[in-house]
């Protein structure tokens, strides 16, 4: 998102893929060529002192921290933990340097005073009144949301084709970068309506009457918490269906976080929970716990199993959730949903 409000202006590289880590982002640097304007590179976080090794490498003028959540947990003690990880990025920052932070995130929002109190530059962005990039009157639509954008005194109305208050947000972020490059709020407008979700990362496909949410690039406790409560409010003709891979690198929050899971698909009233990875018993522990039937709770080693067990059971209206970690390769179920033959009673077939 930050990359293409950029390209507004600006002639940008951006890290391709997950290019991201001590050997990712080296080289996605060497993709630079002369006439670039702006890079913007994407840091991975999964231990302290990561993101600081980046930085020297990457020597960034502006660092953009989106939110901070439960990720990773197996090298963390708590979240202040994970904040002060992400905060190395804050640290990094020249005097002269901008720092963007989510002002309706309070890990986020303390980190210029906390880890940064030599930036002078300071950017917030969220629905928050203190928030300098603002989204106001959000109103869901078909696929996104209508919502006022305010930056300083200046406001615009912004229809946005991402699904989720995650899309929201990230385009926030992406719209406070943009506005430190001087991009202007009218020109942000009128490339938002444009702007789509990146593959596998909540784009909604729609193979005849079947509606599939696919989110199998990856998942956080949060992030899977968000996203069910998208699924339960995308309208649909059928049953909902949430196919729920394992979440990993959580360490000892590893069973709460996968109950929780579980039964927040009981608690959205998803009418199957398909739960895929050696956590599977726990979703499925967590549903039932929450009140969902046993006989709509069902648990699979792998992708594989769930897509061969959903496949031929499709109805026509059904709505599909698909998100887990991306080493669960849910991405093999979402592609059985869109290609599965649908049979003349409307039901697919195997």
């Amino acid at each position: 998102l930050t990359a293409a409000l950029l390209r507004i202006r600006y002639n940008v590289h951006a890290s391709p893929g997950n290019l991201n880590n001590q050997w990712g982002l080296p080289l996605s640097l060497l993709g630079l060529e002369a006439n670039h304007q702006v890079m913007v590179a994407e840091m991975a976080m999964s231990q302290a002192n990561e993101i600081s090794s980046l930085a020297v490498v990457a020597n960034p003028s502006i660092g953009v921290i989106t939110n901070v959540a439960p990720a990773h947990m197996e090298n963390f003690p708590d979240l202040a933990a994970v904040a002060a990880a992400k905060g190395e990025l804050a640290q990094q920052l020249p005097t002269s340097g901008t720092l963007i932070v989510n002002a309706d995130d309070p890990h986020t929002d303390a980190m210029p005073e906390k880890m940064a109190p030599h930036v002078v530059h300071v950017v917030r962005f969220g629905c928050d009144a203190s928030a300098d990039v603002r989204a106001t009157n959000l109103v869901s639509i078909s696929d996104g949301w209508a919502f006022d954008l305010h930056i300083g005194s200046a406001s615009r109305n912004i229809e946005l084709r991402l699904p989720g208050a995650a899309g929201v947000s990230n385009f926030l972020a992406a719209t406070a970068t943009a506005h430190a490059l001087h991009v202007p709020i009218d020109e942000i407008a009128a490339e938002a309506s444009k702007l789509e979700p990146l593959p596998n990362r909540g784009a909604i496909h729609r193979a005849g009457s079947i509606t599939l949410i696919d989110e199998s690039y990856n998942a956080s406790p949060l992030a899977m918490h968000m996203a069910l409560e998208n699924f339960a409010a995308l309208p649909t003709a059928g049953r909902r269906i949430a196919v729920l891979g394992d979440m990993l690198e959580m360490g000892d929050w590893t069973d709460q976080v996968h109950r929780d899971a579980g039964g927040k698909a009981a608690e959205i009233k998803a009418d199957f929970l398909l739960a895929v990875g050696a956590c599977a018993g726990l979703m499925a522990e967590g549903a039932a716990e929450n009140g969902m039937a046993q006989e709509t709770i069902h648990a699979f080693d792998t992708a594989e199993e769930a897509a061969s067990w959903l496949a031929p059971r499709l109805q026509d209206g059904d709505t599909v959730l698909v998100k887990g970690s991306r080493a669960i390769h849910l991405e093999r179920v979402a592609q059985a949903v869109t290609t599965a033959p649908v049979g003349s009673n409307g039901v697919m077939e195997s």
